[in-house]
């Protein structure tokens, strides 16, 4: 039975070691044939390794409204105490 051109292949379940050595050349193929992989700890699916969807491409990300009143005019690289944030934040 052939498989359709468009249909992107059927996950392929790899071990966590090889997910490691092997991330440079797994993340060519999911890139050039949109592989699916389905990264596995003794024996259970943990993670999947997939082509990131156009429609996720094109979706903006959208600040969370809370931060847009806070302001920080400090050096960024000094510590900050908890009075530095506003209360309802701490």
């Amino acid at each position: 039975m052939k498989r359709n051109p468009k249909q992107p292949p059927s996950p392929i379940k790899i071990n966590t070691h090889r997910a490691k050595t092997e991330l440079s050349k797994l993340l060519r193929q999911v890139e050039e044939t949109q592989a699916t992989y389905m990264i596995c700890r003794n024996g259970k699916v943990i993670a999947e390794l997939r082509p990131v969807s156009q429609q996720a491409e094109k979706t903006p990300l959208i600040p969370d409204p809370q931060l847009k009143r806070l302001s920080y005019s400090a050096d960024a690289f000094q510590s900050t105490s908890n009075e530095d944030w506003p209360e309802d934040m701490r």
